[in-house]
């Protein structure tokens, strides 16, 4: 039998092994070739809209699946030993964020296909369904795994560029330090002590050590407090929304409040590392989308917004920017600039 009828004939999980594993020594052997294609589902995302039937979905499709492949494909390589040997989170701790993750780039796409298949109502459906779900796995982080101020994304993409560098500093770590079998005890070697003038008993750091690492220690109170309220400013505003309607302008207030409370809470922390003070940096800037989210953008915002979009299509090659974009103004503005968005 020749080798193409033996590769039809196997059995479909054994089928999909070899696929997975090929799949995952590619991923590995080259990087950048994989960035190239989450660059280029990136770029339909960008460039389709408008141009075709259904290309609002097709453009939510393309990003999401954009997003999805830069997660799988940095958990592939995560799995290295190189890489693996800089991961501090458990393994669980890891799958919370990973499922985190996968509801945050598929959230819109889902939102989209459920209001076409069943409406008005399942839309909102799945819109509550999804928000709990992270509200419970973000709550979990925060409380049981002691993450502190969560970063968006839950999964910070590979700097694939540096990949080489980690790899050299993670096998020069582990040439200059040993594991004690019994204690598991990491001390560092005779081979690679320095002179006794220029002794340090501290071991070497890893890339990973010091602004950028997690944080550590029972958080305080206020940081726990203000953590909360952004977790649960999605469902006050659906809440709130179902109760006094979506044109009233009190669930937009409410939203607004827990915003900035819990961004006073969190600004109060003392020596936040390098990935909560980029996170509060983004929280602060995301404040700005409070402008493009009704009622604010209906009765304020819009005119003007549309007006600058206009005047940029009469400028040579910033229209084919500007046309696309005022076209899909509308779409934008009705899935991400809801305040349950992050």
């Amino acid at each position: 039998m020749s080798d193409n009828a033996e590769f039809i004939f196997q059995s479909p999980v054994k089928l999909s092994n070899d696929i997975w594993k090929k799949y995952k020594a590619a991923v590995i052997a080259n990087p950048q070739s994989v960035t190239l294609l989450e660059t280029a589902f990136r770029a339909i995302s960008y460039f389709s809209v408008g141009r075709m039937k259904d290309s609002r979905l097709l453009s939510e499709l393309a990003y999401s699946t954009s997003n999805l492949l830069v997660l799988l494909n940095d958990h592939i390589l995560r799995g290295t030993k190189a890489l693996q040997a800089e991961l501090t989170e458990s393994c669980n701790e890891q799958r919370l964020r990973q499922w985190l993750a996968v509801l945050e780039y598929t959230e819109v796409i889902l939102e989209m296909g459920f209001e076409r298949l069943g409406g008005d109502t399942t839309k909102w459906l799945i819109v509550v369904l999804i928000q709990v779900t992270k509200a419970i796995i973000r709550l979990v982080l925060l409380i049981y795994f002691n993450s502190g101020i969560q970063q968006s994304p839950p999964i910070a993409p590979l700097n694939r560029q540096k990949l080489g560098e980690v790899s050299e500093t993670v096998n020069k770590m582990s040439a200059q330090t040993v594991t004690l079998k019994r204690s598991g005890r990491l001390i560092r070697t005779l081979q690679s002590s320095p002179a006794i003038h220029a002794r340090e008993w501290a071991l070497p750091k890893s890339q990973h050590d010091g602004p950028g690492g997690p944080p550590g220690g029972a958080l305080p109170q206020q940081i726990l407090l203000g953590e909360c309220l952004n977790i649960g400013r999605p469902l006050a505003y659906l809440l709130s929304m179902r109760v006094l309607g979506k044109n009233s302008w009190k669930p937009w207030f409410v939203a607004a409040l827990l915003d900035i409370s819990s961004l006073h809470l969190l600004l109060k922390k003392q020596q936040p590392n390098g990935v909560e003070t980029a996170e509060l940096r983004r929280r602060r800037l995301m404040l700005l989308v409070y402008l493009l989210r009704s009622p604010f953008y209906d009765q304020y915002s819009k005119e003007k917004v549309v007006s600058a979009i206009r005047a940029m299509s009469c400028i040579p090659f910033l229209s084919l920017v500007a046309e696309p974009l005022l076209e899909y103004l509308p779409h934008w503005q009705s899935c991400y600039g809801y305040n349950w968005a992050s």
